[in-house]
């Protein structure tokens, strides 16, 4: 019986067969239109046969110039059909393949490539270097899907463990108190997801939080862990030169190379363009090779469409208020970028920090130049103000060493607490594969000490010298710098001006080094010489140093009680860090301010390790209006003492200086009426009354009053779209049980075998061939020469195919940490009698599948401007009125904190209000038809390739297309052998 996927295909065969000939008659309008590459120009036709050779149409669209070559594959072992498939390509410049097995589809797939070649190996003159886009360094793209695959099936083994634990518990215990467990649909689904009864929402949270953190690694941001590498490839063709007396022009392959995105990142140094400036590439696509918001991991596996971001896509700007809007300013920056003209333009922008839960706006500078001899774009985007200007501060190395100083460079690292930027390269050995296990600071001290040595160099270019011409092949191969060799020591790399840099920061720093307690330092500030929970205070600089000293009464870490990290190793990239860039970003609104933080999972974490974190951005004026950053000083604070300090203040009545009689009739945080809040300049709580609030966004809290703080202007609302995103589709749920039948699925049967009989029917007797009287079919066929006209000689071919795997096995495993939980099952309804339970259902997740996707989030920013009246700062207060069933109200009142970026919001308690929950997850952007058609038939402008070579007049001479050969007899062979047997018969006789 055909089943309907057959006949789908053969009327998909039939409909493809007929409108062959659009792309022909639509190929030179296209051209003209500009769309095209104008270069090479195939069509590829996949069959299992075809019931013509459409002489008729190639030789009025497609002769004589033979614009359009066409590659036909045969799928099967039919010889009958082999005949018009490989008239059709020989007639057309293309090449015929027959493909039987699995296992050659690769092989056979890829016999065009040396034809669509022929007009350059012809030529034997220009071997263009062809760059590839991104990719990573992964052994086969399907691995992609198989990791995915793995991950699931990992996330079903442990729901499957526990189903079993939870069987043996239901079968074994009789305690109440898990019955009553048992009967609880969440804590039933929580101890099949983790393993355990009882859980709470903290406890829950805290598991995903920690394989959240395992899964962010070093860099602490989620598809930035190390392990994929990307990388680009440069190739050059390679020719056959040699004379035959028949024209082959064979292309013998390519000779290429990968290079590394990271080796490419280190030409533009990160410290020259300073803190929020950042380098790009784009190629003649307008696909990003390089980017600081390309994100290609999610969850620890490539997304689907890593390679194809889209610059348009990595950019926001700031008028965007629609998904995939087309920004005019932001295109035409982009086809600078594709056309590789210089270009220069200013943008006001959109820039997601911590994970896209921050957001600044600001204007950006751009500047585009071309990378000669690649189809790359290099570009650069500098913030406005801050971002012209830089400070220049520098210790000329030979002359400390001339003027018998340099025993003073080396005390600035020979003591205290410091480390570099992990991913910045001051000074490296070129070949040496063993400094990948030094860190830079060791490296740095190793360089410094050569400094001082006679005839140092700093050998401030970076292009590698190659081995000795002279050398042969078998020195070449062996050729390779050794530990300590004079050829490692002397094939090195320093950045002088970021090196030299580095020693001013050291020296102006090295208050640092020295061991000062915090306490006496604010004893001489003349301050309290109360405990305020300091445990470390740093600097970090523009030469990505970071110092710090701690606090040994305070600072778990420095003395090794902690389980966390000490938060300096953690956060060691110095003006990349976030809390280094919003406090630069932060200068602007407030100089003497001090920007405050604390983790988005404190609440899920250790009460006595969570710290919050303190920064303030030093810059360098000149005539009032020059001005740079330099510096970000901080210190970061234990939480729990940061709260004890904000409900002793805030307990306090304002007007009073001690909690008197009077002060008491005033309302404070301290009265069971108000709920007090302080929360930063993105609306996330840094202090409460319940530690459980920390690091949370406060409209997850009081949603309500959030919307009201939006529409007082306290908060501004700003929409950011996230065109990477991956969404997971829930996967059907298959098992090994049968269908039960109705009436109407045997109905549903009868009606589809019906059907696909009739259409068989139709294929079989060739009566749809009706409409259309001129209607051809292919003939069967034996040997023949592919150029001649059809014959009427019939081959059969019998035999099984012979299907085999084309892939190899894969040994990596997703870690452990891989996936986070997600939502497995529907909370199924529990049976009333307990020896029912549980179900088989409970067994079993939602399998799910990536997919690109768009997604939105509204995030937030404070307006301080406009809590500011008279140059001082006034409260805000506000009133959600009748929003309960009994008429009352619940007023707040806002009021900026000096010198801060924080905000105490006091809410009224006693009125039961319901609210609603304002969050900041990201969500699937629902495109409506309309806009779905417009983003498939809208195609981003492309560069066409430089040059093309797609014809040559004597390629017509060449006859090898792919046809079926003839089996014939050797005329040589026979006359061999009658002339033997004749020999053989006159030497008998």
């Amino acid at each position: 019986m055909m089943t309907p996927m057959m006949m789908v295909m053969v009327i998909l065969l039939m409909i493809v067969m007929r409108l062959c000939s659009s792309p022909l008659t639509t190929n030179s309008q296209y051209n003209k239109s500009g769309q095209g590459s104008q270069c090479n120009q195939a069509i590829m036709l996949v069959t299992d046969g075809a019931p013509d050779n459409y002489e008729k149409i190639f030789s009025t669209y497609n002769w004589p110039h033979f614009q359009v070559r066409v590659f036909t594959y045969l799928i099967g072992r039919e010889e009958k059909k082999k005949r018009d498939l490989s008239w059709m390509a020989c007639a057309n410049k293309g090449y015929f393949v027959q493909v039987t097995t699995l296992a050659e589809v690769r092989e056979q797939v890829l016999r065009y490539i040396p034809v669509m070649a022929r007009p350059m190996v012809m030529y034997q003159e220009d071997h263009h270097h062809i760059w590839t886009g991104v990719y990573a360094d992964v052994a086969d793209p399907k691995q992609i899907e198989w990791l995915w695959e793995v991950r699931e099936g990992k996330r079903q083994r442990d729901r499957t463990e526990n189903y079993q634990k939870l069987q043996k518990i239901v079968k074994d215990s009789s305690s109440p108190a898990i019955i009553d467990a048992l009967r609880d649909k969440w804590q039933v689904e929580n101890f099949l997801r983790y393993g355990e009864f009882s859980l709470s929402s903290r406890s829950i949270a805290r598991i995903k939080a920690a394989k959240m953190r395992k899964m962010r690694g070093r860099r602490g941001a989620p598809g930035l862990k190390e392990g994929y590498r990307l990388m680009t490839s440069v190739a050059v063709p390679v020719f056959d030169r040699k004379k035959t007396s028949m024209k082959t022009a064979n292309l013998l392959g390519v000779a290429g190379t990968d290079v590394p995105i990271r080796e490419i990142e280190k030409l533009v140094p990160p410290y020259k363009l300073g803190v929020n400036g950042y380098s790009f590439m784009v190629n003649s696509n307008g696909y990003v090779i390089y980017h600081p918001d390309l994100r290609p991991v999610f969850q620890d596996i490539l997304k689907p469409n890593y390679n194809s971001v889209d610059f348009a896509e990595v950019e926001l700007t700031d008028y965007e208020n629609e998904a995939r809007a087309n920004d005019s300013e932001l295109l035409e920056l982009r086809k600078d970028l594709v056309e590789q003209n210089a270009a220069e333009r200013m943008m006001s922008v959109k820039i997601h920090l911590d994970d896209m839960k921050r957001v600044v706006q600001r204007k950006q500078k751009y500047f585009a130049q071309k990378i000669s001899g690649t189809p790359f774009s290099l570009g650069i985007a500098m913030p406005e103000g801050y971002g012209k200007y830089k400070v220049h501060g520098q210790i000329e190395l030979t002359r400390e060493i001339q003027d018998h100083r340099a025993g003073d460079v080396m005390n600035h690292f020979s003591t205290g607490n410091w480390t570099l930027h992990p991913d910045w390269v001051y000074c490296e050995y070129k070949y040496d594969q063993h400094q990948e296990d030094q860190s830079p600071e060791a490296l740095i001290n190793e360089f410094l000490s050569r400094a001082q040595k006679p005839n140092w160099k700093w050998r401030s270019t970076r292009t590698r010298p190659p081995p000795d011409p002279i050398m042969n092949q078998a020195q070449h191969k062996r050729w390779k710098p050794s530990m300590g060799s004079d050829e490692r020591r002397d094939n090195y790399y320093c950045d002088k001006d970021l090196v030299q840099s580095l020693l001013f920061d050291a020296r102006a720093t090295n208050v640092y080094s020295r061991k000062v307690k915090i306490e006496d330092k604010i004893k001489d500030r003349n301050t309290s010489s109360q405990n305020f929970g300091i445990t470390t205070a740093f600097v970090a600089t523009r030469s990505g140093l970071t110092r710090w000293i701690d606090n040994p009464s305070e600072s778990s870490s420095s003395n090794g009680n902690s389980k966390e990290p000490h938060f300096m190793k953690v956060h060691n990239r110095a003006i990349d860090e976030v809390w280094y860039k919003r406090a630069v970003d932060y200068y602007k609104e407030d100089q003497d301010a001090y920007v405050y933080s604390v983790p988005f999972d404190a609440a899920t974490r250790d009460p006595d390790e969570v710290l919050v974190t303190a920064t303030r951005a030093i810059f360098v004026e000149e005539n009032d209006y020059r001005m740079a950053p330099a510096a970000v000083v901080g210190v970061t604070i234990k939480h729990r003492k940061f709260v004890d300090f904000f409900k002793n203040e805030t307990y306090k009545c304002p007007s009073y200086p001690s909690r008197n009689s009077s002060c008491k009739k005033a309302k404070t945080c301290e009265s069971k009426s108000l709920n007090c809040y302080l929360l930063d300049d993105n609306g996330f709580i840094i202090a409460s009354e319940n530690e459980d609030d920390t690091g949370k966004f406060f409209g997850t809290l009081e949603g309500t009053i959030m919307e009201s703080l939006v529409q007082s202007e306290v908060y501004k609302k700003i929409q950011i779209f996230d065109y990477q995103a991956v969404c997971l589709d829930t996967q059907e749920k298959n098992s090994m049980a049968s269908i039960l039948t109705t009436p109407i699925q045997t109905l549903k049967w009868f009606a589809s075998w019906v059907m696909g009989n009739v259409f068989w029917v139709l294929v079989k007797t060739q009566l749809y061939t009706l409409w259309d009287p001129n209607e051809a079919w292919a003939y069967a066929q034996g040997q023949w020469d592919p150029n001649a006209a059809p014959t009427d000689e019939v081959t059969y071919s019998k035999g099984p195919i012979n299907y085999q795997s084309a892939f190899g096995e894969y040994q990596e495993m997703l870690p452990d940490e891989a996936g986070i939980p997600t939502e497995d099952t529907k909370h199924p309804e529990l049976p009333d009698d307990i020896g029912d339970f549980p179900s088989l259902e409970l067994a079993y997740i939602n399998k799910t599948h990536p997919r690109p996707c768009d997604k939105t989030v509204y995030l937030y920013k404070l307006q301080s401007k406009k809590l500011k009246q008279d140059g001082l700062y006034k409260p805000v207060k506000g009133k959600l009125s009748n929003c309960h069933t009994n008429g009352c109200g619940r007023p707040f009142s806002v009021q900026k904190v000096i010198s801060t970026n924080l905000i105490l919001v006091a809410v009224n308690s006693l009125c039961p209000c319901e609210s609603r929950k304002v969050d900041i997850e990201p969500v699937e952007v629902e495109h409506n038809e309309t806009t779905s058609c417009n983003r498939l038939l809208m195609q981003h402008y492309r560069k066409r390739p430089q040059s093309c070579v797609n014809y040559h007049p004597d390629e017509h001479e060449i006859k090898l297309c792919g046809g079926a050969g003839s089996l014939g007899p050797s005329s040589v062979a026979l006359l061999t052998l009658l002339l033997a047997h004749i020999y053989n018969s006159m030497m008998q006789s």
